[in-house]
């Protein structure tokens, strides 16, 4: 995971973020965005024609992917990565749907695109999300949310069920207070993870290294809780989803503080 991750964030100096906010629609300003899934950066634009826009970024690489953004529900395209030169693309078409992310303080925004595949068995299962960064400052102010959150709505409190979108599978998170227990769901692993929540910033510094923990990080991850909404979906429930990074970067990936992995609520909670 080490290199991946080096390579992932090592370019980020590098990289000319644009972000000027949105005009009362889709975030549409050329933008690049962290690929937890593949482990590098792409380079998102939407056209004046309403054309969303795909092309590597900071990389040897040479393709270009072209989708209609559609804003009659919400910001999505459905978007097809066979095309040449794009190297290992899913065997089925993706619906890409961009959601905005907001801290529990309001302080902290990203826009964050989701990617799940509509004509498989579990249609709402994320399988990749493109992450934002740095946040942004919202303009216009952002909603202030009680930490910790459970999305919306919420069957009862106390647990997330949420996609590992770098490891795959799943994680079950129980929270008694400020105590977090992580552990694995619907697999033969046996391990166990606890961690204390900080509500004022909705984070968590979690030490993965325990017995039974396949292939932990080599240091200890930040945890932050975001809630995230579909764009121009403003009835839509809210959801979950959890940041890691290493804001000290003692796992020597590179670039403190970029997200390393997002786990993502995958149903309300149970």
């Amino acid at each position: 995971a080490a290199s991946r991750f080096k390579m992932l964030f090592g370019v980020l100096g590098m990289l000319a973020i644009v972000i000027s906010g949105r005009a009362d629609g889709c975030f549409r300003d050329a933008q690049v965005f962290l690929d937890m899934g593949d482990g590098d950066v792409k380079l998102v634009t939407v056209t004046q024609d309403n054309i969303l826009v795909i092309t590597p970024h900071n990389n040897d690489e040479k393709w270009k992917v072209e989708a209609p953004l559609n804003e009659t529900d919400g910001c999505t395209a459905i978007i097809d990565f066979n095309v040449p030169g794009k190297p290992n693309p899913p065997p089925f078409t993706l619906l890409a749907t961009q959601y905005a992310a907001g801290s529990n303080d309001g302080s902290m925004a990203e826009v964050v695109w989701e990617f799940t595949n509509p004509s498989g068995a579990t249609p709402a299962t994320p399988l990749n999300e493109w992450v934002m960064y740095p946040p942004q400052t919202p303009k216009n102010g952002s909603s202030v949310w009680s930490c910790p959150s459970y999305g919306a709505p919420t069957v009862s409190s106390g647990q997330l069920i949420v996609h590992d979108i770098h490891d795959g599978g799943e994680k079950v998170l129980t929270v008694v207070g400020k105590t977090i227990l992580i552990e694995p769901y619907k697999n033969d692993e046996k391990w166990r993870v606890l961690a204390t929540l900080d509500e004022e910033t909705c984070t968590a510094v979690i030490y993965f290294n325990v017995p039974g923990k396949p292939n932990p990080p080599p240091c200890p991850l930040t945890m932050r809780w975001w809630e995230m909404q579909p764009e121009l979906r403003k009835d839509a429930d809210t959801k979950v989803m959890l940041e890691f990074s290493d804001p000290k970067n003692a796992c020597k990936f590179d670039n403190p503080g970029s997200p390393l992995n997002v786990w993502i609520q995958e149903k309300p909670s149970v």
